[in-house]
């Protein structure tokens, strides 16, 4: 008998994305933390002689291909793992049809255990969400070498900061997110409590 660990706890949701919370908090802070240290002056200032516009063209470009790449690989990985899962459906009767006689009601696919279900997703939907939060905080990390570098002014840099920050905001991992796209890519809904 496997003991569950707090990520593959599927008795709710709110067990199952404990950890997962807590790591997109930790992360979260660590852009404010990035933030803090441009804003308290920790590097030096970018005198006009020093200004790199070629090294922060090139750090935006890699910024704008991290962003992009912290959305669709994540996706893709998650797209496999779903598909590959099998999760036990059965047909029931769609309560939210609009129905004249109870015989014909039509049917839909519902997940058959939501707790085994959350259980499996729950192991296939971290790595995603790590690598989507790993790119989204990339995308501060540059704001941090164009500050220590000294390649363009403050603001420039925190601009970097806040960018990663929104993209690791966006990310807060939630149940009905994960639920839809189980959904999308099983066609089978879980069952509403």
């Amino acid at each position: 008998m496997s003991r569950n660990t707090p990520m593959t706890d599927g008795s709710s949701w709110a067990n199952a994305l404990r950890v997962p919370r807590i790591l997109w908090g930790a992360l979260l802070w660590s852009c404010v933390i990035y933030g803090g240290l441009i804003v308290a002056g920790i590097f030096p200032p970018a005198e006009a002689a020093l200004v790199d516009p070629p090294l922060v063209m090139a750090l935006a470009g890699a910024s704008v291909g991290v962003a992009v790449a912290s959305f669709v690989l994540p996706a893709r990985m998650l797209a496999r793992g779903v598909s590959q899962l099998a999760l036990e459906t059965r047909e029931v009767a769609d309560p939210d049809a609009a129905v004249m006689f109870r015989d014909a009601a039509p049917k839909r696919l519902e997940i058959a255990d939501p707790v085994a279900a959350r259980a499996r997703i729950m192991t296939v939907y971290f790595t995603p969400f790590i690598l989507s939060c790993a790119l989204s905080e990339a995308v501060a990390v540059f704001g941090i070498v164009v500050a220590a570098t000294g390649a363009a002014s403050f603001e420039i840099a925190l601009s970097f900061v806040a960018v990663g920050a929104l993209l690791l905001a966006i990310r807060f991992p939630t149940a009905g997110a994960i639920e839809a796209q189980v959904e999308r890519h099983t066609k089978a809904r879980f069952p509403k409590a």
